[in-house]
């Protein structure tokens, strides 16, 4: 008893205790242990992967739809575009008739003048060609005592 001295270690081991069945029991459940921690990991590796398989595919159908929602929208601007060229062909067209409209109306008074100038000139020129001086100085006199009389009937 000289080795079990008081403070001493003393070094024992299962294999020194148990019986060789209950041995084999702790590793099997060792051993069952490491088994299941193996498979606890994988399947958080599987259900990460799973996760992310499902986001692809998430993914995947989104793209679907945006593209989709792509096709539609390239759509309706390319309908847009040829009603915007229709009312802007209509507008052109409107505008053009009004210029027009406006251009031949002031055309046509500028003619109305000018020929209503030449004529009036032509006219002058006639009636001091065809109407003697002599004529003209008594019309002249004539529309003066005119105005003469109006102005003393005016006066009385």
């Amino acid at each position: 008893m000289d080795d079990l001295r008081e403070g001493a270690a003393v070094d024992i081991s299962a294999k020194d205790i148990a019986s060789k069945d209950l041995l084999v029991v702790a590793d099997l459940f060792a051993s069952m242990k490491s088994t299941l921690a193996s498979m606890s990991s994988a399947f958080e590796r599987l259900g990460a992967q799973t996760e992310k398989v499902t986001a692809l595919g998430l993914d995947a159908k989104a793209a679907v739809q945006l593209q989709n929602i792509k096709s539609a929208l390239e759509a309706q601007i390319t309908q847009q575009k040829l009603q915007v060229e229709a009312v802007k062909s209509t507008l052109q067209a409107k505008v053009k008739e009004a210029v027009e409209a406006k251009i031949r109306s002031q055309l046509q008074d500028v003619i109305k003048h000018s020929v209503q100038n030449v004529i009036e000139e032509k006219v002058r020129q006639q009636l001091s060609e065809q109407i003697p001086e002599d004529l003209r100085q008594q019309v002249i006199s004539h529309k003066r005592q005119i105005l003469e009389v109006k102005a003393s009937l005016h006066n009385s």
